[in-house]
This record gives C-alpha cells, structure tokens and sequence, in this order.
C-alpha cells in the first residue's frame, strides 16, 4: 500500500494519517500505519472515519510525519492476529490536519488468488494511494 499527503499551503502542519482494512461490510480489520503525536495527544479522534471504525486503538503508533509519500503494508491478518480470509476488503486511508482540513480514500479492493495492483482515486490532500497485492 502507497500514497502520497500533499500539504496545503502556508504553514501548514503535520498531518495526523491512519491506514487501516475494512471487511465487505465495513468493520475493522486492523490498523496499518498511525501517525499523531504519541504523548498528550487530544487531536486523535480528529481522524474521525479511522476512530469510529477502530474505536480509538492505537496499535502502530508513530509521530507525525510532513507532506510525502508513504508506505505501509498488511500482513493479511486482523487486529488479534488470526489470517483474513481471501476477498474484497475496503483499504482506507484517512489525513487530518489540526484545525484544517480532512481527506479520506476508502476503497474495495480483491485480495484474492492472484497478483494485482489497484490505484486508488485521490481525494482531498491524498494525492494519490494505490494497493500491490502479491500471493
């Protein structure tokens, strides 16, 4: 999984990011990439669509990170380790900037069988996200 934040102008703050899978009918999997302030951090839950989906539960934590593109990858298992099934899960990737805007991709891709590479549609500050999946 790639994508790429792409800061607004001015003195723009870092953003908080969550990437995280979804199952088909829109329930958490697992969190894959966390990044907001690890200590005394009252902005979290500004990342709305990952909080509600995950309920708040920071599992890979680390700091923010500035304007670029990022990478982070799924071992195919769910948030208590056991092996999701093959299928069509929702890859969401979610930016959020103190006081300023939020951006949000979430899409269904197949993780099947067989190799792929899906890009995903842009939206707000995520300038471009996309999955390769190998088997």
């Amino acid at each position: 999984m790639s994508w790429t934040y792409a800061a607004g102008g001015g003195m723009a703050r870092n953003p908080y990011m969550a990437v995280w899978i979804e199952d088909p009918t829109g329930a958490f999997v697992k969190t894959l990439a966390l990044y907001h302030r690890a200590n005394g951090d009252n902005w979290l839950d500004s990342l709305s669509n990952w909080y509600d989906s995950s309920g708040g539960t920071d599992t890979t934590t680390s700091g923010t990170v500035p304007a670029g593109s990022y990478t982070a990858t799924w071992d195919g298992s769910d948030a208590s380790g056991q092996q999701a099934k093959q299928g069509s899960y929702y890859v969401c990737v979610e930016s959020a900037v103190e006081h300023g805007s939020e951006s949000l991709v979430r899409q269904q891709v197949d993780f099947g069988s067989t190799p792929a590479n899906t890009t995903l549609t842009a939206a707000g500050s995520i300038s471009a996200a996309a999955v390769a999946y190998t088997v």
